[in-house]
């Protein structure tokens, strides 16, 4: 087993174990995780294919197994899988053990205006291509916040799940880069780190993670409706 394989293994394996306990009420929740996955997994699956033909990362191919799917790790592919379903697992648990208490939302003005500057970064440094893309998504999740997924600002757990991610984040992300079984182009990226982390890392961690649940979240509550 390759040592990234390995990570995803850990990473899938107590969610895992606890949907399969949990069967009937996890069950009744897979069809949200593909409707995530199809509208949110599969466009940074894209994303990943294209930067790195780019060569804004590559794969150590110490750690990881030959066989690639347009150019990625089988490891890497999972990775959208197992991080995602991970987290919305831990998402669920947040809801169920942490009562939920009402949040001021902040203005819409005030989360369209932070979606506006990241996007006006991602030009400003559009000859750096991670830099570049990594700020005109994360200004598209904070327009998306605004828009359609403001319910997530109302509610306690959604920002649980965001420092509670964080931290997962900080720990894998630090394992995957600190090996390194992702190495960075210094042409693609700021070279501003936590450790071994990119600042850029940071935005693409809360932008997948909060249009995952974004996208989770909403057919949740249409498909409430569908049953009233």
């Amino acid at each position: 087993m390759s040592r990234y394989l390995l990570i995803n293994s850990i990473i899938i394996f107590f969610p895992f174990l606890g949907s399969l306990i949990l069967y009937k009420y996890t069950v009744k929740r897979l069809n949200r995780f593909f409707i995530s996955f199809l509208s949110v997994g599969i466009p940074f699956i894209i994303w990943d294919i294209v930067a790195t033909k780019r060569g804004d990362w590559i794969f150590n191919t110490s750690y990881v197994k030959s066989f690639r799917v347009f150019g990625l790790p089988l490891e890497e592919i999972l990775f959208f899988v197992t991080v995602p379903y991970a987290c919305l697992f831990l998402y669920e648990g947040i809801k169920f053990f942490v009562f939920d208490t009402k949040i001021k939302t902040p203005s819409k003005f005030f989360i369209v205006s932070i979606g506006l500057f990241f996007i006006l970064l991602g030009f400003y440094f559009i000859f750096i291509p991670y830099t570049s893309t990594v700020f005109f998504v994360t200004g598209l999740t904070f327009l998306m916040l605004s828009l359609c997924f403001v319910f997530l600002l109302k509610t306690v757990h959604y920002y649980i799940y965001i420092i509670l991610t964080s931290i997962l984040f900080l720990v894998f992300n630090s394992i995957l880069t600190g090996i390194p079984i992702v190495s960075y182009s210094k042409d693609a990226i700021l070279n501003i780190r936590l450790g071994t982390i990119p600042l850029e890392d940071f935005f693409y961690n809360f932008s997948m993670l909060t249009l995952f649940l974004g996208v989770y979240e909403l057919s949740g509550r249409k498909g409430s409706i569908k049953e009233e």
